[in-house]
């Protein structure tokens, strides 16, 4: 399986479990559509390669999981926008809608 497949795959589970989890709210894509943002969460602590601070603007963030946020935002024809929580209080950050998607 190549890359692309394999992020076009990510994407698709990753908009799946979006419409289908019974955590976030049920009108969650027209929050995403009113907004023009796809809010999503993670932890910059895990590090490399999934989402850390660039080397040469800190205050923004790369890697794997900002590459797919990237991908299922411009599905959903929005921004995305990163927000930093810790790991374990993610699903509260979702529950509270904070984020829209926890990556």
């Amino acid at each position: 399986m190549n890359r692309r497949t394999a992020l076009g795959m990510l994407v698709g589970l990753a908009l799946m479990s979006l419409a289908s989890t019974g955590v976030a709210r049920a009108d969650v894509f027209d929050d995403i559509r009113s907004g023009r943002k796809l809010l999503w969460g993670g932890d910059q602590e895990g590090g490399g390669p999934y989402v850390f601070p660039r080397d040469d603007r800190p205050t923004e963030v790369t890697g794997f999981e900002v590459d797919l946020a990237k991908r299922i935002a411009a599905f959903l024809k929005v921004d995305p926008e990163f927000t930093q929580g810790q790991w374990d209080k993610m699903p509260d950050m979702l529950r509270a809608g904070k984020v829209h998607v926890i990556l």
